[in-house]
């Protein structure tokens, strides 16, 4: 088949311009037979889901990301007052959010009794 393409100037597509519309022809019907029939491949088994885990394997050192960080709070012992009247029956917690700038770090603390 002989089409127009301007690029060319001639007026006719190259053959291994057609082999590869062709080949992507192909590809993109192979996937929109896969998307009708609702075959799915494994996403950590393709090669994005595999760089992706690797990323996370070398992720951030947490250890190097938190030296900057305020230290957590003290935690009152059981023995002293707490929220529930002096039963020593409480739940305490604390986190540190850290963020990728070390100066940036919180520290929460949550007692509940």
């Amino acid at each position: 088949e002989v089409g127009v393409n301007a690029e060319y100037g001639k007026g006719i597509i190259p053959q291994a311009m057609w082999d590869q519309i062709t080949r992507e022809k192909m590809e993109v019907n192979v996937l929109k037979s896969d998307i009708r029939n609702v075959r799915v491949p494994p996403y950590f088994e393709s090669k994005f889901g595999k760089a992706f885990l690797e990323s996370l394997k070398a992720g951030p050192d947490v250890g190097e990301l938190s030296k900057g960080c305020p230290t957590p709070p003290v935690i009152p012992s059981s023995s002293e007052k707490s929220l529930d009247g002096g039963k020593g029956e409480s739940l305490s917690t604390s986190m540190i959010l850290i963020d990728e700038d070390p100066q940036l770090c919180s520290t929460i603390s949550l007692t509940v009794g």
